[in-house]
């Protein structure tokens, strides 16, 4: 079994936080291809979908939301460490 890349979950958690690509690109110092890119691979790797589309507004699936309840935890205890 694969380990969770920290490049994508962190790209994830900034894009599901903002709910915008270009937002999670500048928290996190990289282009938003590169964020693009990165949920890419971590959907690729999940095998199944994390953001959907609709109305051209952004939205987690389900899966999405089990994932950031995840990453905000994640993210949480490393600023307290």
């Amino acid at each position: 079994m694969k380990m969770i890349n920290l490049n994508q979950l962190r790209a994830f958690h900034q894009a599901a936080k903002h709910m915008n690509f270009s937002t999670a690109a500048k928290k996190l110092f990289i282009t938003q291809p590169a964020v693009t890119a990165h949920l890419k691979l971590f959907e690729d790797h999940l095998e199944f979908k994390l953001f959907k589309k609709k109305g051209g507004k952004l939205n987690l699936t389900e899966e999405g939301k089990t994932i950031y309840k995840y990453s905000q935890k994640k993210f949480s205890i490393q600023k307290k460490n």
